[in-house]
């Protein structure tokens, strides 16, 4: 069963992250900031510049959602260690009980990394 909070930090980290604005996103990744740019930054640009969109979109959506997955798999799961993650909400604290926060994610974020419009997901 997937809790009302274990959602609201799913769609914190889905509504703030890259999967939200995945065209900004490339953006960054194809224009490097800064007077010097490190090599592989310019080396990436380069890359995602010779691709088409889609296929840009396509390699940048799926890089985002398997790191986004692992992060939150983390989550779900201590961090597979003795650490304890709380996440407090006025005088309310929840910890994460694999797989909720997983179950969550999977609700907001297809496998390909497209969103799943709010409202569209079914709780379990």
């Amino acid at each position: 069963m997937t809790s009302a909070l274990a959602v609201q930090v799913i769609d914190a980290i889905v509504e703030d992250g890259p999967l939200a604005n995945m065209e900004g996103f490339l953006r960054q990744l194809k224009t490097p900031v800064g007077r010097a740019p490190s090599a592989a930054s310019v080396r990436t640009a380069e890359i995602l510049r010779g691709l088409s969109n889609e296929d840009a979109t396509l390699l940048a959506r799926q890089l985002v959602d398997a790191s986004t997955f692992g992060l939150v798999y983390l989550l779900d799961n201590q961090f597979k260690s003795d650490l304890r993650i709380t996440f407090n909400r006025g005088e309310f604290e929840w910890s994460p009980e694999a797989p909720e926060l997983i179950e969550a994610y999977r609700m907001r974020v297809e496998p390909d990394g497209s969103l799943v419009e709010p409202g569209q997901e079914e709780l379990a």
